[in-house]
């Protein structure tokens, strides 16, 4: 079959048709898979030209390439573009995929069919140590260097784990640097849609023809993660939308910043949790001070599991709990540009950095890091708190007062007023909501 030279393949992942037509039945037969479990991803763009397929994987015999082995998978039959995936598990390392075309005049236009594995779920077994973790009266295992050790287990079969927490997933930092994009990048471009990357820019144009899309996209993750955005749009037109953002395509589930009107003073924050028209929420966000869209901003987009929301050079500026991406929702950023009509002038859309940060914290106890955070002040000192735009408030800690901070930037002066108060030894006390007094302030 034929196959995208920038596609790699290997044993993990086989191509059928590479965007090929498919003229009639047929089936091929791949080979050294492992034990895996097998994804055969079936995406065909059409027309169908009066036909209709329908996809079979078989796990066969690995020598005669033809003797079935256990339960094949059949899908339904494909008539109209759209995606489709079957999924397998089997002994077998080999598998046979066959299609059957009926219909005519044909063929079945723009194909791409590839068969996907993935290690299947290992047969490793702890040994358990007891009923609690850890066990109060147990002794554990402490190899030497090199050594070979069982795994534990608790009372209910649960892994019992002392080590390191990582949570960093493929955080990156782009500036553009060179002129080309970084491999992780991809690309859709349509109608005259186009980008380029020089001078530490990535500059996106969508041209001036109706219909126009440039998209440069790369997959990312599942929250909690942030991506900062550093852009400026030259001119903002009616009929022309851009837009920076987490989404997945299949379900419709997003978190953007949209620049869709020919107001350069304000933005939107736009979020879904599906395709429907009743699941999309917007709130429009005015530039602090004056600013334009047209000058250089840092759009920064934060996706957790209970809220979404939109910073804008380090300021909190929009925040959805309601209708916004389910947890364990793998999306993709996105930088897009296009035309909703035909426009008569050039927009340049320049991106100077994107960093995407994707470092999950640990939640120990009932509360995280961006929840509220009260804390009591008890003595008799005055603090003056004074924030970047001047503005200067007196804590007057001589009954009872209460910080709270319920965003990360916030949080951080919080720390750094606290750091201050201990360095007066002044008595501090962490208060659940129900502690604080109705004078305290707040």
């Amino acid at each position: 079959m034929m196959q995208n030279p920038n596609i790699d393949v290997s044993a993990h992942k086989q191509i059928v048709f590479g965007g090929e037509d498919i003229a009639a039945s047929g089936s091929v037969v791949f080979s050294g898979f492992g034990h895996r479990d097998i994804r055969l991803i079936v995406n065909i763009a059409g027309p169908f030209n009066g036909c209709d397929v329908q996809f079979t994987v078989t796990p066969v015999d690995p020598l005669d390439g033809t003797t079935p082995l256990g339960t094949a998978v059949t899908g339904a039959v494909l008539n109209a573009p759209g995606v489709q995936m079957l999924y397998l598990s089997a002994d077998s390392d080999t598998f046979e995929v066959s299609w059957v075309v009926n219909g005519a005049p044909g063929p079945i236009q723009s194909a791409n069919v590839s068969l996907v594995a993935k290690a299947a779920g290992g047969q490793v077994k702890g040994v358990g140590v007891g009923a609690y973790v850890p066990d109060p009266i147990g002794e554990y295992p402490e190899p030497t260097a090199g050594e070979e050790a069982p795994l534990s287990l608790d009372g209910s079969g649960n892994l019992i784990s002392r080590s390191q927490v990582l949570t960093d997933e493929d955080s990156f930092l782009d500036a553009f640097a060179g002129t080309a994009l970084e491999p992780a990048w991809q690309t859709d471009l349509q109608n005259g849609g186009a980008y380029a990357v020089a001078d530490s820019l990535l500059t996106l144009i969508p041209g001036l023809v109706s219909g126009a899309i440039v998209d440069v996209f790369r997959e990312a993750d599942y929250g909690p993660m942030s991506a900062a955005i550093l852009a400026r749009i030259n001119q903002r037109v009616i009929g022309q939308e851009v837009v920076f953002g987490f989404t997945d395509a299949v379900t419709g589930q997003a978190v953007e910043v949209v620049f869709d009107r020919d107001d350069q003073t304000s933005v939107k924050f736009r979020t879904r949790s599906s395709t429907g028209v009743d699941d999309v929420l917007e709130t429009a966000v005015v530039l602090s001070g004056g600013a334009l869209t047209s000058t250089q901003h840092e759009y920064m987009l934060e996706v957790n599991t209970s809220y979404c929301a939109l910073f804008i050079d380090g300021e909190l500026r929009a925040k959805h709990t309601d209708r916004i991406p389910y947890p364990y929702t793998v999306l993709t950023l996105h930088l897009v540009a296009q035309n909703l009509q035909a426009m008569t002038s050039q927009t340049y859309v320049q991106i100077a950095a994107v960093a995407f940060r994707n470092h999950d914290q640990v939640e120990i106890g009932a509360h995280m890091s961006a929840e509220a955070l009260p804390v009591a002040l008890r003595g008799s000192a005055k603090v003056l708190v004074q924030d970047e735009t001047g503005t200067t408030a007196q804590v007057v800690t001589e009954s009872l007062a209460s910080l709270s901070a319920s965003d990360l930037a916030t949080q951080a002066l919080l720390r750094e007023v606290v750091s201050e108060l201990r360095k007066l030894n002044l008595h501090l006390e962490i208060m659940t909501e129900t502690h604080v007094e109705d004078e305290d302030v707040s």
